[in-house]
Order: C-alpha cells, then structure tokens, then sequence
C-alpha cells in the first residue's frame, strides 16, 4: 500500500528544528486519524528526494564525503602535508570550499584556470583545485549539490511526474544556499511554496539584556538562573530557548546546571521527546524560526561566525574577494561578509522573541561589539567593584545615548533599598551573611562577583564544585556500589582528559576511590540506604520552603547533597559534602548558630518526606573519608527544640539583613575567600 502524505508539508533547513517540531505536531495529533504528523513534517533534503527519480545513484552522508576526500587527497598526492584547518579537520574545510564552489555551479576547469592564472596562491590552494577537478569527476555517487541538480532538471522537464507531492510547502528556513533557492523556483511551477522573510521585519519593540562574564561557566550559571526565574514568572518551558554560538562547548556545563536545577531540556537528538521543555540549539538563521519565542537566551556572543568560515592558510580575503571578482558572484564570504551578516540575524533574534537576553565572555565579537556601538542593544554587564565605581561616575557624566536603557537604573529616581534583597534567601547566602555580612552584600545584594583568575590550576571552589558533581553522578543512577565506582572512575578520566590536568586527574581519581571505598563500608553497617541525591527546593520545579517564626515568615531555597531513608521506621538523615578541611561542630548544630542540616532537614520534613522523622545529620569530609556528626535527635521534642534554635537564629540574621547592616568582617576573613580583593575591610 503506497503510503499516504499530508496535503501540506512543513520544511526545515536543521534536523533538529525538525525534530522539534514533529514532538510538538505529535503530541497534539489525535490518534485516531490513523496517521503519524511526523510525516508532514520534514528536512530540505527530503523534499529534494521526492523530486528525484527511483533510480537516483548512492548519495553521500557527510562522514562518507570527508572519507572520499582523504582518500582521494592520498591517492592523488601522497606525499601532501596538508596545513593546520583552523575551525575542523582539513577534510571538512575542503568538503565547505567545494560545497561553495559548486552551489555557485564553478565548474572544475573555470576554478583550476583562475588558480594557475593568479600570481601568489599557494601550493597548497593549487593541490586543492586539482583536487576539485578529480572530486567533480565521481561517477555512481552523489552528494547534496548534485541531488538539487538532479532535482531541479526533473522538475524543469516537462515529462516528470513526481508522485506524494503535496499541495502546499512552508520553508522554516531564514537562510538557503543558491541551489536550494532554484530548486524551490522550479517547485513553485508545481507545488504553492511559501517562506520565510525577514526582508520587511518590524522594529523590534524591546531592549534586549546584555551582560559580560568572564567564564563560560559563569555564561551558564547565568543563564540558569534566568530560565529558573522565567519558570516561576509562569512560562510554558516550551516557550523558553537557548541559542548557544559553540553548543558543543555548551553541552556539559548546560547538562550540568540545567539538571541540577530540575529544568526540562532538550538538545533535539529525537523526536521522540516531550516537548514541554526548554529548547537548547546551535545558533543559526535556520534554528531561529519558532513562532512562540517567548523568552530567547542567546550565549557565546563573542563568537558570531555563522557558517565554517576557510581559515586563512587556504584562502585570504584578498584571494577571496579576487575570486569573487573573477566569477562576478560571491563564491567565498569574506570576514566583512559574515559580519555583516551576523549583524542582520542579530536583529532577526530581536525581533522574533517577546525578551531577549545575550552574554558574553570578557569580549564580544566584532560583530556584536559594532551592533551594541550602533545602539541597536542596550549593555547592562555583570561587573566587579573594581570597575563598578568608575563605571558608574561615567554612567553620570557621559551624555545618555538614545535608545539605550542600561539595566538597572530607572528615571524616576533611586531603587528602593527592598528591591535589591533576595525574594528567596538560598541556605548558603545566610550562612555567607553569618560569616561576612559585607561579602553577602557584594554577592546577593550588588550582584556583583570577582573575576577568575585564569590559569592551569583548580581553585578550591572549582575543585568542590567538581566533586560535587561527580558524586551526584555516581550515586544518582540505579546501580550497585561496586558499579558506581567504576563508572565514575570512567566519568573522571573522560572529563578529565578536557578540563584538568594530569596531577589533579590522578589526585582526584585516588581520592574518589578511597571515599567510595569507605562509603562501601560505611553502608554495610548502615540501616539508612541512599535515595536522593542533589535535590533542590525553591526552584520552578519545587516551592521553596516556608518558614514561620514568631508572626514572620520567611522563603528559602537549597539543593541537599544526598538524603539516606529507613523506609521501616519512616526516618531520613541529611549527608552534606564537604570537601574542605573544617566542619561546624555537633555543638555549633545543636544550638543552632551552624543551620544549615537542620533546614535542609525541615525542607525534607515539609516539601519531600511528610510523615517522616529526621533521625540525624552528618557532614561527610570526602577528603579524609570522615563522618562528623552534626544532630542526633532521637526523639520528636528533641527535634523540636532543635528546629526552634534554628529558626531563631536564621530569623535573627534576616533582621539584621532587613535593616542593611553589613559591615566588614577582617578579623574573620578566612583564607579560601572569593571576595577578599573586593572587600572594603580587608
């Protein structure tokens, strides 16, 4: 039975945008019709096939191409010591030289004859036009510049009868190569074809957010906490993208954060996904073509070439643009080229989304840094109070630029002193308030933070932060001890190989195998079994926990490292890492001066576990593989007393936060502190 096609066809130019799209048609679909909605939905490339004949020869996968090409290159010159390709490896800078010669269909002998006819290319640019002159000569495969030549003389002759074409065609694509645009010219005799334009788009209606940070993981941290914030406004997290510049380089850290904090994502490997998620793509026009955008994060604006530009061991840009002038077409895009073209999709992403929200490390691309000079965006970036002063002294001097709103400051006067405290204190800023007032009001008031100091080694925070992660790796999937140490030595030498080096692979390596070693035995002993691992309150997911104290209340946020439950006698213990040497005191916990086990208790008690007792609480030293007790509360009044130190003292420094008071603390600046060159005391 022949299969049966939609009347009307939804075309992409990404193959995640089309998977994207066939979950959300999917999941509306009514299961009744008999009919997958997948099916209307599809790549380019399928709507090019059904042009096709039956017939059509073997057509090449993109690992097939670059497999043909180094083997051609080692036939045809095996002695070539190919130079470095900046950007990917040689093969698929070839494979994009060729694409572009061929897509403005220059033939083989018209590129070889302007080769040898201009004085100053290199050797290596002249093995490559010998090489495209061999590549254009492959008989019995195809590849996708052949398959649209294909396509297009079939639908030109009027002897072709395609069969399954529907009526109608929407391309969702912004950007389409020379072919592809005279392929959908001779379809449009054939089939209603309708696009996208962004020739006529509006002026956008609002200034996007943008903020500088000084490392990736800042870039994502940052990132976070602002789709955490858009959840809890109310938006459907399909409404909600991420657009990453280098996704690749994103992936891990965006795995990381977003997991930690319980927001639904999706990297559009399969169709097969719920689409109630946020959505984490490549920044590209053809990634950018959702109609329901409602809050969009663009990430990595310090890298804003859009295609894989030829590195310039092939190809200059005087050599680009002599060619250019010899074919009278734009063959090889020049760096002004794709700047000016990034600057054009940079409006598209403003004007597409409802809020736009755009970061950066340390330096923007040139592209961006000309967009925010053109006054097009208005820059608001994170700061450390180095430079805050001077740039607020500027800000007051300098003549206020038209259209630019910098985030933060309003017309109308000041901001109340209200506004810059939390809405949801998180555990650990009331224990930074404890330690240092000042350093919490640098960090959770002034939202300000130092800058990294860069170099080959881990800081003590990366360092904790790092085997946080792996523990919460190892222990948070269903598997037997003995599986989880070899899975995390195997996690820690992939990791390793990219972000650390070798002394600390081998340190870190020999210090998780003694701590799983102990845990292996600790357990034995142990009529608690491990069941929650990294679980966080206060986020879109989860309500933050209520507290109440004495006709005052009180919201706050957290993330408990790890919850063991006795299932028989309906009682938890709360395990927090740490990584440091030094650990409050049983004491210290049971008067309620350390609060930290004893909330995350109550959050257990109020939001996770109702019903059940918290037996105790432990502060796990991973370093000396060491158990220190932190409460032991064996009855209910004895918890009770416990609880009500705890809130006393938690609501007494939220007093004190209330009337500002946050003088500096030298006395007690302790060694590991991040803001010691920030701080006015020191």
């Amino acid at each position: 039975m022949a299969q049966h096609w939609p009347q009307h066809w939804i075309v992409t130019c990404d193959p995640l945008v089309t998977f994207r799209f066939q979950a959300e048609l999917q999941a509306s679909y009514h299961p009744t019709r008999g009919q997958d909605a997948r099916s209307a939905i599809l790549p380019f490339e399928q709507l090019v096939y059904r042009s096709l004949s039956p017939s059509v020869q073997r057509v090449l996968t993109p690992y097939d191409q670059r497999f043909y090409l180094k083997k051609m290159r080692e036939a045809l010159f095996p002695d070539w010591q190919v130079p470095a390709a900046a950007g990917g490896a040689f093969e698929d800078v070839t494979k994009e030289l060729f694409r572009s010669l061929k897509d403005k269909r220059i033939a083989a002998q018209d590129f070889t004859k302007a080769c040898h006819e201009t004085k100053g290319f290199s050797e290596h640019f002249l093995k490559l036009a010998k090489l495209y002159e061999r590549y254009s000569q492959k008989k019995g495969i195809l590849d996708e510049e052949d398959c649209l030549e294909l396509a297009i003389q079939n639908l030109q002759s009027p002897s072709f009868k395609p069969e399954g074409l529907p009526s109608k065609v929407l391309i969702l694509a912004y950007q389409l190569s020379n072919l592809q645009k005279i392929f959908l010219e001779a379809l449009s005799k054939r089939v209603e074809i309708e696009q996208l334009s962004h020739a006529e788009l509006e002026k956008p209606t609002q200034i996007p957010s943008v903020f500088e940070t000084q490392t990736l993981e800042q870039e994502v941290e940052l990132m976070g906490a602002h789709l955490e914030k858009a959840l809890q406004a109310g938006h459907p997290a399909s409404s909600l993208f991420v657009f990453c510049t280098r996704l690749a380089d994103y992936r891990q850290e965006l795995e990381s954060v977003l997991g930690r904090a319980q927001v639904p994502f999706s990297f559009w490997n399969s169709s097969q996904e719920n689409h109630e998620c946020v959505s984490l793509l490549e920044w590209h026009p053809n990634t950018m073509v959702f109609p329901h955008m409602k809050r969009v994060f663009l990430c990595g604006a310090s890298f804003l070439t859009l295609p894989l530009a030829l590195p310039p061991s092939l190809l200059s840009d005087e050599e680009k643009a002599y060619l250019n002038q010899i074919f009278q077409t734009t063959v090889f895009k020049t760096q002004s080229d794709h700047k000016e073209e990034a600057k054009k999709f940079l409006h598209l992403l403003q004007t597409r989304c409802q809020k736009l929200c755009i970061t950066y490390r340390q330096r923007p691309a040139a592209a961006f840094e000309e967009f925010l000079k053109e006054g097009s965006l208005a820059q608001s970036p994170q700061i450390s109070v180095t430079e805050f002063h001077s740039k607020k002294l500027a800000a007051v001097e300098a003549p206020k630029p038209k259209g630019l709103r910098p985030k933060g400051l309003r017309p109308e006067g000041l901001r109340p002193k209200a506004d810059f405290l939390p809405k949801i204190y998180s555990i650990r800023s009331l224990t930074q308030y404890q330690r240092c007032p000042h350093g919490f009001l640098i960090k959770e008031c002034l939202n300000l933070h130092p800058i990294k100091k860069s170099g080959p080694e881990l800081t003590m925070q990366e360092e904790g932060e790092w085997i946080h992660d792996i523990l919460y790796r190892s222990f948070s999937k269903a598997l037997s001890l003995e599986e989880a140490v070899r899975e995390s030595v195997s996690h820690l030498t992939d990791r390793f190989q990219k972000e650390l080096l070798e002394p600390d692979q081998k340190r870190i390596t020999k210090l998780l195998r003694s701590f799983l070693d102990e845990e292996k035995r600790w357990q034995a002993k142990n009529r608690f079994t491990p069941k929650y691992f990294e679980l966080a309150f206060g986020t879109y997911a989860q309500k933050p926990l209520e507290l109440r104290w004495k006709g005052k209340s009180l919201l706050l946020r957290g993330k408990i490292d790890r919850v063991n439950v006795d299932e028989k006698a309906k009682e938890f213990e709360i395990i927090d890492y740490k990584t440091g040497s030094t650990v409050p005191s049983a004491k210290e916990v049971m008067s309620g001066e350390s609060f930290q086990l004893t909330l995350y208790a109550i959050a257990m008690e109020q939001l996770f576990l109702p019903g059940y007792h918290s037996a105790r609480g432990f502060f796990y030293r991973i370093k000396d593989c060491d158990m220190k007790k932190g409460f032991m509360c064996e009855t209910k009044e004895e918890w009770q007393i416990l609880k009500d130190k705890t809130l006393s003292e938690v609501f007494s420094l939220v007093d004190q936060i209330n009337t500002f008071s946050f003088p500096p603390t030298p006395q007690k600046c302790y060694a590991t502190c991040e803001l010691k060159n920030m701080c006015e005391g020191v």
